[in-house]
């Protein structure tokens, strides 16, 4: 028995599917892309700033510990947030050849 080939409205169906899927996914995409560039900035900004300028001796105020506990929380956000933008650049590539090969 042979497997009929589809029929245009199938493969236009089809199609839109893959574009409504491959919008959604880019919205979401975008907000783990701004995370972790917002986290790597945040994170390089207080290393440089710890890196350049001395502490000062003694008790530290409240606005370098507020910015010591910031650096450090943006560190482990970026450097969980790796595997998250590695994943979705292979999705994104996918989806980007799928839509490649339909056209």
């Amino acid at each position: 028995m042979r497997v009929q080939d589809p029929s245009p409205r199938w493969n236009s169906q089809r199609l839109a599917a893959i574009e409504a899927v491959e919008t959604d996914v880019n919205r979401v995409l975008a907000i783990v892309y701004a995370i972790s560039v917002a986290s790597a900035v945040v994170y390089m900004v207080g290393w440089l700033r710890f890196s350049l300028f001395d502490l000062p001796d003694g008790p530290l105020p409240a606005f370098t510990i507020c910015a010591v506990i910031l650096t450090a929380f943006a560190g482990v956000l970026h450097a969980a947030m790796l595997p998250a933008v590695a994943l979705s650049l292979g999705l994104q590539r996918l989806l980007a050849s799928v839509m490649k090969q339909r056209r």
